[in-house]
């Protein structure tokens, strides 16, 4: 059968591709021959009167190649080729899809399923020719995370915004992950122009489900609340994670806030007892509201210095004492000061102890 294809061969072959190389509508061969000076040998199909289609793969969701596409071409009956990433021994088949129509002339309508299961056609096809088929997709890759200042202070409400557009020409199943960096704490609010978005206590990250149509967009907004213990300068950045359901993950552009100085307010003190009394300890304790870290220096009125927001002090005399308390942070100082009214000390009293002598 080979001689009669005019296929001779008598050399030691050990792989074999199939493909149309010049372009005519038929299929070529390739032999692989093994050994010292055996050469590859390429047998031309001169080919035949018979109508023929090739359809050339284009993936975009999938893989580039289609490779696991199935391609049907309807004629006056129903042809299937499937796209495959390995053909024989050493070997590998062309990639594009072949089709013998015989004597069918008239046109015909492709259709490919790919491996992402979006199916595309094209209805009415001249025969005679090789076409491109581009697989549909969806395109989420201008995805966008934008935060309401690009500076705050300890404590202030952000708004994180979070916009999805689809610019391919396929709906998208899509997904949206934004997990909270440290040093901000979920701000009770969120919404959506579409879809479902809920917040994920467990794991501190909001999540967002649903379909972005061909040419449409869907904008999530959530709230935090910046934790009153970030120093100035800290910087607070990070990105959210969109997955458009057939190609991988990725990350929007990260978005950067800075943390400023939040100037002191509320500066006070309170001590314990509240009736303190002369050679007895009593505790005095700072209080401010403002970018930490807070210093906190005491001048307690009788000679004695201390610091701390805590600290521990004893008055030996009873009298009033003008205690001042200065309290400092990176942007700002505050002083505050109060007369601590110490009391005299009360003396125990004894009843005379009389012994007498048992009769």
């Amino acid at each position: 059968m080979t001689a009669l294809a005019g296929i001779t061969n008598t050399l030691d072959a050990r792989g074999s591709a199939w493909g149309d190389y010049d372009g005519d509508g038929d299929l070529d061969l390739y032999v692989v021959n093994q050994g010292a000076g055996q050469a590859n040998r390429l047998f031309r199909n001169g080919g035949s009167a018979n109508h023929w289609l090739v359809v050339i793969l284009a993936g975009r969701a999938s893989n580039r190649a289609g490779i696991g596409a199935r391609v049907t071409v309807a004629s006056d009956g129903d042809q299937i080729r499937e796209i495959t990433g390995g053909s024989g021994f050493a070997s590998q088949d062309s990639l594009p899809a072949e089709f013998g129509l015989g004597s069918w002339g008239g046109p015909v309508d492709v259709t490919v399923r790919w491996p992402s299961s979006i199916e595309s056609s094209l209805v009415g096809v001249a025969v005679d020719q090789a076409i491109m088929m581009t697989e549909p997709a969806p395109d989420l890759s201008r995805a966008t995370k934008g935060v309401s200042a690009d500076a705050t202070l300890p404590g202030e409400t952000l708004t994180y915004t979070i916009v999805v557009p689809n610019d391919g020409d396929w709906s998208a199943p899509a997904s949206v992950t934004d997990t909270l960096p440290a040093g901000l704490a979920w701000g009770g609010y969120l919404t959506a122009t579409g879809g479902t978005p809920t917040w994920d206590p467990a794991r501190q990250r909001v999540l967002w489900r649903g379909a972005i149509g061909e040419g449409a967009a869907v904008t999530l907004a959530y709230r935090v609340t910046v934790d009153w213990g970030l120093v100035p300068s800290t910087t607070i950045t990070n990105a959210a994670t969109v997955d458009d359901g057939y190609r991988p993950a990725f990350d929007t552009p990260p978005v950067t806030t800075t943390v400023l100085c939040r100037e002191l307010s509320g500066a006070s003190f309170e001590y314990e007892p509240v009736s303190p009394v002369a050679g007895r300890g009593m505790t005095f304790t700072a209080m401010a509201t403002g970018s930490l870290p807070v210093s906190y220096e005491w001048d307690l009125g009788d000679g004695g210095i201390a610091s701390g927001a805590m600290t521990t002090h004893t008055y030996d005399v009873a009298r009033n004492y003008r205690v001042t308390l200065t309290a400092t942070n990176d942007c700002s100082h505050a002083v505050v000061s109060g007369t601590v009214a110490v009391m005299p000390a009360v003396g125990r009293s004894y009843l005379p102890l009389v012994v007498r002598d048992l009769p």
